[in-house]
């Protein structure tokens, strides 16, 4: 089974910061989406925002995981 991160990024970060996780794409997909609205609505900088997929029980000791899809950019 594969586990979905989805990441956004702020302005002057150079890494993804994880900020929830889903069991298919289409549910990290709409969770990328609603977290971009939430922070943009509070006020947030947030430059890009989008999902990962990783496998269990992979140690990822960088930010190669296996895909990484941008779903929205400012």
């Amino acid at each position: 089974m594969k586990e979905y991160l989805v990441w956004y990024r702020k302005p002057y970060d150079s890494h993804d910061r994880i900020c929830a996780t889903a069991r298919n794409y289409k549910a990290a997909e709409q969770l990328a989406e609603s977290a971009y609205l939430d922070m943009r609505s509070r006020g947030k900088e947030v430059v890009l925002v989008g999902v990962k997929r990783s496998l269990p029980g992979v140690l990822y000791v960088d930010e190669e995981f296996d895909y990484r899809w941008v779903v929205k950019k400012r």
